[in-house]
């Protein structure tokens, strides 16, 4: 409604209007307000015009009303003068010919009004430009690569090492399938001898071995997610010996290597040490001895990282008697080239024709060894075991007493099972023995492989799952050989490199991502490395 028309004296002004224009149905034009006060503005004496409304035709009181005009009578020209009543205001006149209000302006919907409910737009409304997905990564479960969805190209994801995307045969999804890669890692005289290799926490692989001509130390590391290896030599002596190659790293970065070093009429047993990639070598003799040089059969290193102390086993050999010694040593990372080794004769045995000791530290710092104490003519003796739990003295056990063994292995799983691998000399088989946590003097045994002159150069670990990782040389086949003990499937055996004579001086290891790595030495010159990407 428009403004002028609101309130009793818009309507007193419009009943004005009508009396001087004729509007004789003023009252079925306006609507009824049911109040008795409705036209109380309006004048008395509808008949005659209000006193200050007087146009020329307006004689006086005895003038007629304007709807009883002559039919040649018009209507005044001029604009009304101004006739107000309290509180109004009145609108410009118009015209003779103008038409009063309609009647329907009164009954519009004010302006500000909400329309019906039913006629609210949608909450949500689908623009001519906006388009709909057929299809999505996530409604078709994809882990990996990229779809169509029908409006654009939509990204699933990326896969973890070692899977990759469609690995496992399944488009869009990430999987692997179990397969072996194999790579040198030096071509060199005799390069692989006394092969050792370990996995840190950052998944990096170092290994150490021996290449001759001339007779070096090598180590190399690599990524386990890029290929190449970089290696240098460790500093030895000018007319060094060396044998029997252990390789530890701590968790700190830092690079441990124990070897014998033999040389004229003297042997011994060494320790090299680089705290960190930018450190040099230390090298510190750990024990000597001035009988036969080659007096060092075997040597193993292990690191306690819970207690930062490096611990080796070594078997010496006194050529007078044909005694060999099983010992024990250990120092801490703090003082290495600082202090003495502290030292610890474990077992007199008979000559070691094992040519290995195997160290393992538990996660309470108790400290394993395996070895081998066999007579090389007579093939008599055993596969032995030797457990120190932290703070106490050594225990010691026949593993395997129906067959000798040499080349033993050892893995100590989380649950404090230890597993021993050998191979039985006289009867030509790889054999494998397991004690249970708690168990004091049985080992179970069993003929793991009974392949012709297998088990030689065994390395074995336990994987934090549960499951038995073993690498091992097939004598008969010349052959690198790999076997793996799930606790679903037991044990499966596969060949994992069969070039001309290979397999011989392994060491395994598995890092947090359940991918399998094998250093090793294909003869006549290459020092080799295979890794197995294993997938559940």
């Amino acid at each position: 409604m428009a403004p002028w028309l609101r309130g009793r004296s818009s309507l007193a002004a419009l009943a004005a209007l009508c009396l001087a224009w004729g509007c004789h149905d003023l009252d079925q034009q306006l609507p009824d307000s049911g109040s008795v006060d409705q036209a109380a503005d309006a004048p008395a004496d509808r008949g005659k015009a209000p006193p200050d409304v007087a146009g020329p035709d307006v004689a006086g009181p005895d003038s007629k009303a304007p709807d009883s005009k002559p039919p040649d009578s018009k209507p005044p020209d001029s604009k009304l003068p101004d006739s107000k009543t309290p509180d109004s205001k009145t609108p410009d006149s118009k015209a003779p010919d103008s038409k009063a209000p309609d009647s329907k302006v009164l009954d519009a919907t004010p302006p500000d009004t909400a329309p019906p409910a039913d006629t609210q737009p949608p909450d949500t409304v689908a623009w001519p430009d906006q388009c709909m997905p057929i299809v999505t990564c996530t409604s078709k479960g994809y882990e990996c690569g990229t779809i169509m969805t029908g409006c654009a190209a939509e990204k699933c994801g990326t896969c973890a090492y070692p899977k990759t995307c469609a690995g496992g045969g399944q488009p869009y999804m990430c999987g692997c399938v179990a397969s072996w890669k194999q790579e040198t890692v030096q071509k060199a005289n005799k390069a692989g001898t006394n092969m050792s290799l370990v996995v840190d926490k950052a998944l990096n692989v170092h290994v150490a071995y021996i290449a001759n001509n001339p007779q070096i130390l090598r180590y190399a590391v690599r990524s386990s997610y890029k290929p190449g290896w970089s290696a240098t030599n460790v500093p030895i002596a000018s007319n060094a010996y060396l044998q029997h190659v252990a390789l530890a790293v701590d968790d700190a970065g830092g690079v441990h290597i124990s070897y014998w070093d033999g040389q004229k009429n003297i042997g011994d047993l060494m320790h090299a040490y680089r705290k960190s990639p930018s450190s040099a070598w230390v090298s510190t003799p750990v024990d000597y001895s001035k009988f036969n040089p080659r007096m060092w059969d075997a040597t193993g290193i292990a690191v306690d990282n819970k207690k930062k102390v490096v611990h080796i086993g070594y078997a010496m050999h006194h050529e007078p008697k044909n005694k060999v010694y099983l010992k024990y040593v250990y120092h801490a990372h703090s003082t290495i080239g600082s202090k003495k080794w502290t030292f610890a004769a474990v077992e007199g045995m008979q000559y070691n024709a094992g040519g290995k000791v195997s160290v393992v530290v538990d996660g309470n710092s108790g400290v394993h060894m395996a070895y081998g104490s066999v007579d090389q003519n007579s093939k008599l003796g055993k596969a032995r075991y030797a457990h120190r739990a932290f703070g106490a003295g050594w225990k010691f056990f026949t593993v395997d007493s129906a067959v000798p063994g040499i080349h033993s292995s050892l893995a100590v799983d989380l649950a404090g099972g230890v597993h021993v691998a050998y191979h039985d000399p006289k009867n030509k088989k790889l054999r494998y023995a397991h004690k249970p946590f708690g168990a004091l003097t049985t080992f179970k045994a069993q003929t793991l492989d009974p392949g012709a002159k297998a088990g030689a150069y065994s390395s074995m670990v336990a994987d934090p799952k549960g499951g038995i990782h073993l690498s091992y040389q097939d004598v008969a086949g010349k052959n690198l050989r790999y076997a793996h003990r799930s606790l679903v499937k037991g044990w499966t055996i596969a060949t994992v490199d069969s070039a001309t004579e290979t397999g011989l001086h392994t060491s395994l290891a598995v890092d947090a991502k359940n991918v399998v790595h094998i250093g090793y030495r294909t003869t006549p010159d290459l020092a080799r490395y295979a890794r197995l990407l294993y997938c559940k």
